[in-house]
């Protein structure tokens, strides 16, 4: 939602109301709520939206900066391939996808706008040492890296002091971006991540839909962000790689206003 509106326009520092709303769907009205604790009504900046998970404002964000119609192409642009319907819902996360698809498609802002396909087997040889298959992973531009800076820069505050900053106090402080999300009576959590150098996603729940949380603990800042940070701990003490940092720069111009 938020890299579509970055197209449109806007910056991390634009704002975005924070209202509530009630949209006709069919015989019923759809009023979506912020997540518990969480008030409605003035404005926040896209930057805090994401960074405190603001429901309200990807709703908004959804109707009045970009469309529908133009975040459903952007979900494809980025290697989405399950059914995604045409509804502003779908900017609370109700098409379902999964953890392949949607760790694939952050790892397109960390790799600065080019999609890589993402494969299992590298190379298969025989016991002579013959190789018999070589993976040919394939690489497209879908994205302006200005694009993904500015969803870096305000992913990055995500995970250093919004709903995923527990991986910090366990311990990993690598550059890192991410995104958490909670589905409905905390039936999935998730957290995708990346740093400079690695992607990955933690999905946390059953197949069969059953609740396997009661309370705020199965918040996705609660339940796998802390997942993801023991494992990127673990990834960097193993593999020791040179110290990296995002870019974050973008032209800060002045941009339209959504009260």
């Amino acid at each position: 939602v938020y890299a579509s509106c970055f197209e449109h326009g806007v910056t991390p520092e634009s704002i975005v109301s924070n209202e509530p709303v009630s949209i006709p769907d069919g015989d019923h009205i759809w009023s979506p709520g912020n997540f518990e604790g969480e008030a409605a009504g003035g404005v926040r900046t896209i930057r805090a939206a994401l960074q405190y998970s603001v429901n309200l404002c990807a709703v908004h964000a959804i109707l009045e900066i970009t469309n529908v119609r133009d975040v459903v192409t952007m979900a494809k642009r980025l290697g989405i391939r399950s059914n995604i319907p045409p509804y502003p819902s779908i900017a609370l996360g109700s098409a379902e996808v999964s953890p392949l698809e949607l760790t694939s498609a952050y790892s397109t802002f960390a790799n600065e706008g080019v999609r890589a396909t993402p494969y299992a087997v590298v190379r298969v040889e025989d016991r002579n040492g013959k190789v018999l298959y070589r993976a040919h992973p394939e690489f497209d531009n879908v994205l302006e890296p200005r694009i993904c800076h500015m969803m870096t820069s305000a992913l990055s505050d995500v995970v250093n002091a919004g709903t995923a900053v527990r991986i910090r106090s366990l311990g990993f402080h690598f550059p890192a971006a991410g995104k958490t999300g909670t589905t409905q009576s905390f039936a999935d959590a998730w957290f995708i991540g990346y740093t400079p150098q690695f992607t990955a996603g933690v999905w946390v729940g059953f197949d069969d839909k059953r609740i396997g949380f009661t309370g705020a603990d199965g918040q996705g800042g609660r339940a796998a962000a802390p997942i993801w940070g023991l494992f990127m701990k673990s990834v960097y003490e193993e593999l020791r790689p040179p110290l990296e940092y995002f870019t974050t720069s973008y032209s800060n111009v002045a941009s339209p206003q959504f009260p």
